[in-house]
């Protein structure tokens, strides 16, 4: 992601990772275990009650130094710890065989 990318950019990528539907509910929170509606900081697709918009969020407000982490909340069932592990350059996750390296 990148430094410009809100909660919600990175909320749709996790979403597409797993062929999830954008059609539930989703959020981030603050507390990694336990009720996460208790959470002090909260982002939801939804904002109310004491939650942020993740929309109007920028993930680096979210995150605000590398190892934090928040729950990322899908349909109130699947939760996943999403954690900032530094910056840095993207990198490619596969490298192209050698008659494609060459037509770069």
């Amino acid at each position: 992601m990148s430094s410009s990318s809100t909660l919600a950019d990175l909320a749709e990528a996790i979403v597409t990772a797993f062929g999830f539907d954008r059609d539930h509910a989703y959020g981030f929170y603050s507390k990694l275990t336990g009720k996460l509606f208790d959470s002090p900081q909260r982002f939801e697709l939804f904002a109310g009650s004491g939650s942020r918009s993740m929309k109007g969020t920028c993930v680096t407000t979210a995150f605000q130094k590398m190892g934090s982490a928040m729950t990322f909340l899908y349909d109130y069932e699947w939760r996943f710890r999403v954690e900032d592990t530094g910056t840095g350059q993207a990198q490619p996750r596969c490298q192209l065989p050698e008659h494609r390296q060459q037509d770069r």
